[in-house]
This record gives structure tokens, C-alpha cells and sequence, in this order.
């Protein structure tokens, strides 16, 4: 058959006449000797002349019968010899009897290049066919024989080259007989022929109809092979429990309404408000401290002009040290929390609060006896911190 986008059809082995008998004619890979007997396959007159002459004369000795050029069984170069595969695709449907009816066949092989190794795949479909359409029996057998290895380059060695075409080889025909068949792959591929064996007298589909699938002596090429390069040392993983003292002081507060006095008497609450979050970077870790402070009314609530005095301050806690790889994968514990109280005015005077986002009883100012609160604001605490470090 002729080559069409990677498919050959190869339905044609009687073509149209009425010499002789009306369409009988075989193209030459179904010639066949009536007389032969077992011993000459349809198409051997053609394509097999070694074993023609074995059969038909004696007295030349014994002889090789295989070819290192034969252009008729698609031989024509030398090489490294692939392990031929064989398929027997399992049965699926319909009794396992073909008949005399086809079957219609389709096979696909494929070939893929390993480092030092080449592996072939094939798939058959057997399919009970009669005229233009499956059979009403419909029996058929159909498969895939996995990745198997059909060739090995030699120890220490690796694949560079194979020198043909590696794209799928695809046929499909009709078998019309119960003698087996040789469908030829493409000069420029790596299928040799298909062996393929379809009807027989008898049951069949799932045990007799197969496909070996021969392939080229291939021209592969190989290298010694490349030193690889070490594998890369993982690096070390290591989880680090720090402990760290940290203050904010008066410089840090702004004033966002009001005066700058926070008033102190029985009617007051101040609404405190403090938050932490530690945010990693990978190469550092910084740690933003958040506060608030309101001044309310204990019966009212806030009023417009009470004095609300805030902080927002960001502290690096740690940077990667220099010539160095190592990061901070993962926060593991603390660093992050908050916690918002009421605090009668007239309490003067650092406070010590209950521990939030890895602080241990922080303690905090934010009210004096004065006017200027805004000098008294601080925060100081002992943030017990861990972390997950990745690196040499």
C-alpha cells in the first residue's frame, strides 16, 4: 500500500479483470503456487527467493536464508537487531468464530528512545467485518501490549541516535482468507513488516489472531556515558526556638483626634487595642506591632474630639546572615495575635497584660499623670518565637 498521514491501507490482494477467473487476480504479496502445500506461504513467490530456491532445489547445501538486502521484504540496511514483538490481543465480544467474515484489522505501532534503552508499544483491533460493516455477530478482539524493551545499549553506554523516522506506523485491512499475512512498514520507519496472522478454521479471536511485529536493523548510534554531576546535598531543615525583647516607645504613637491627654477620672474608659503579626520573607522575618487607644465616656461611648492616640511599628527579626543560603521556611509558633480591654481612667502608670501572639505578659504604658500621654506610650515585651530554617 501507499503511505497516507501515517496509515497504510492494505486492503487491496484481488484487483479487477475477467481473464482468466473474474477478479481473481493477486497483487504480488498474495502470489501463491496452488501445488505448493504447506511449504510457500501466499506472496513467499516474491518476496521470499532463499527460500525459493531451498524448496525447489536440492543439492546446493545448506545456505542462509536470511537477507542483509531484500527490497521486496523491506530490508535494506544493516544495524543493531530489535527484538521482534508478538500480540495476541484479547477477546471483548461476540463468540470467537471470525467465520470467513474479515476480520477488519487495524494495527498501530509506536517506538520511543530512551536513555539507554529502546521500548516499542502495539495495538491490534480484530473486528468480525462483512462487506462494508461489521458483522451483526459483531466478534472482536482488541488490544495493547504495554512499553516493552526491544533493544539495550551495551553497559555504560547511551542512545544518541537511531537513524530513521520514529513516528507511529498505522495499517488497516480486511483479511480475506485463512492464511496468514505480511504488510510491509514504511522504508524510512522502524517496522520491518506486520506478521499477522486474522481467520483460521475454527475459533480464533482471542488465542490464533495475532501480530509480530518485525522491525529494522536500526543504525543506532551511542556515547560512553557522561559523568553525572553529584547530587546536590539537600539541604538541612532545622526548627529554631528564639526568644527576643522587644520594645516601641514614644516616638512610635501618633495622635488621630483629640489632645494628646488622655483624661483620668471616674467617668473615663480607655478601649485598648494591640495586635501582632509576623510576616516571613523568606531571607527575613518582620514583626509589626499595632496599637490603640480611645478615650470613651463610660455612660456615652465615644464622643466626637476624644483623644485616640495609635502606633504602627515594623521591627526586623531576623535577616539571613551574609554567604549564606539558609531561610525561614515556616513560621511555626507565636509572633502573631492580638487582644482588645477596658481600662478604667484613672488606673496611672505601666500595665502588665495578659501574654497574646507569643508575648509573656507584655507590659504597656499608654496614660500619665499630665497632659502629654503621647511621651508615655511604650510597649515592652519577650516574644518566644520558633521557626522552620532550610539551609547550609
Amino acid at each position: 500500500g501507499s503511505p497516507q498521514e501515517g496509515v497504510f491501507q492494505a486492503t487491496t490482494i484481488l484487483t479487477q479483470g475477467d481473464n482468466g477467473s473474474n477478479n481473481a487476480a493477486h497483487a504480488p504479496w498474495k502470489w501463491d503456487d496452488g501445488d505448493d502445500g504447506k511449504d510457500l506461504r501466499g506472496g513467499e513467490l516474491a518476496m521470499e527467493p532463499a527460500k525459493i530456491s531451498r524448496i525447489y532445489f536440492n543439492g546446493w547445501g545448506d545456505f542462509a536464508t536470511s537477507y542483509s538486502w531484500n527490497p521486496y521484504m523491506n530490508i535494506f540496511r544493516t544495524g543493531e537487531k530489535l527484538i521482534n514483538l508478538t500480540f495476541v490481543p484479547p477477546h471483548i465480544r461476540g463468540d470467537r468464530d471470525f467465520h470467513g467474515n474479515g476480520p477488519r484489522i487495524t494495527i498501530e505501532a509506536r517506538l520511543r528512545i530512551l536513555k539507554d534503552s529502546i521500548e516499542a508499544w502495539v495495538y491490534m483491533d480484530a473486528l468480525e467485518w462483512k462487506g462494508r460493516k461489521a458483522h451483526k455477530d459483531y466478534t472482536q478482539a482488541r488490544g495493547v501490549k504495554d512499553w516493552s524493551c526491544v533493544y539495550k545499549a551495551p553497559a555504560g553506554r547511551e542512545i544518541t541516535h537511531v537513524g530513521c523516522s520514529t513516528a507511529p506506523v498505522k495499517i488497516v485491512f480486511t483479511d480475506t482468507d485463512h492464511e496468514p499475512d505480511t504488510i510491509l512498514g514504511p522504508s524510512d520507519g522502524f517496522v520491518q513488516s506486520f506478521e499477522i496472522v486474522g481467520d483460521t478454521k475454527g475459533d480464533e479471536a482471542g488465542t490464533r489472531t495475532k501480530v509480530e511485529v518485525r522491525f529494522h536493523h536500526l543504525n543506532v548510534k551511542t556515547r560512553p556515558v557522561r559523568d553525572q554531576p553529584p547530587e546536590p546535598v539537600p539541604p538541612r531543615s532545622r526548627i529554631v526556638h528564639d526568644s527576643i525583647k522587644i520594645t516601641t516607645g514614644p516616638r512610635d504613637a501618633r495622635l488621630r483626634a483629640g489632645d494628646w491627654e488622655l483624661d483620668t477620672d471616674d467617668w473615663t474608659l480607655l478601649e485598648v487595642s494591640y495586635s501582632t503579626k509576623i510576616t516571613n520573607h523568606g531571607r527575613s522575618v518582620d514583626l509589626t506591632i499595632k496599637w490603640h487607644v480611645v478615650e470613651l465616656e463610660k455612660n456615652q461611648g465615644y464622643k466626637s474630639g476624644n483623644t485616640q492616640i495609635q502606633s504602627d511599628k515594623t521591627i526586623r527579626i531576623w535577616q539571613q546572615p551574609p554567604n549564606s543560603s539558609r531561610i525561614v521556611k515556616e513560621i511555626v509558633k507565636g509572633g502573631s495575635g492580638s487582644f482588645s480591654k477596658h481600662v478604667p481612667g484613672e488606673v496611672h502608670g505601666p500595665h502588665m497584660y495578659e501574654s497574646f501572639g507569643g508575648f509573656q505578659s507584655p507590659t504597656i504604658s499608654f496614660d500619665g499623670k499630665g497632659r502629654n500621654d503621647g511621651d508615655r506610650q511604650s510597649f515592652s515585651g519577650r516574644l518566644q518565637w520558633s521557626y522552620k530554617l532550610v539551609g547550609n
